[in-house]
């Protein structure tokens, strides 16, 4: 059984806190397959206070919140899944950011 774990977002942040450390929320729509996350980024400024505060939260910690959004093309927050491990970190400027999803660490507490 994976540990429980409070995870606490604010609505229009793109982190979320999890015992004490400032972790980037990713979203599950932008998944690939079992380990592979893509998020394209259209029409984000990535020299954004949100962009920013992300890939600080993405560059400083190995571990990253997975949402479950609405679906549909809705981003919207229904959720919190888990909180993974992950590598392979790629924010290159105009292409997706994207990460390699390694292990399930902690489940949020209902």
């Amino acid at each position: 059984m994976r540990k429980l774990v409070k995870i606490t977002g604010e609505r229009g942040r793109w982190t979320a806190e999890v015992e004490g450390k400032r972790l980037a929320v990713i979203h599950n729509t932008w998944r690939v397959g079992e380990t592979g996350y893509a998020d394209p980024m259209e029409g984000i400024d990535r020299n954004g206070k949100r962009f920013m505060e992300n890939a600080e939260a993405l560059r400083d910690h190995d571990l990253v919140v997975m949402q479950r959004d609405v679906g549909g093309g809705d981003l919207a927050r229904d959720g919190y899944i888990g909180v993974f491990s992950f590598d392979s970190l790629d924010l290159t400027e105009g292409a997706p950011v994207r990460l390699r999803l390694l292990d399930r660490v902690a489940d949020p507490k209902r």
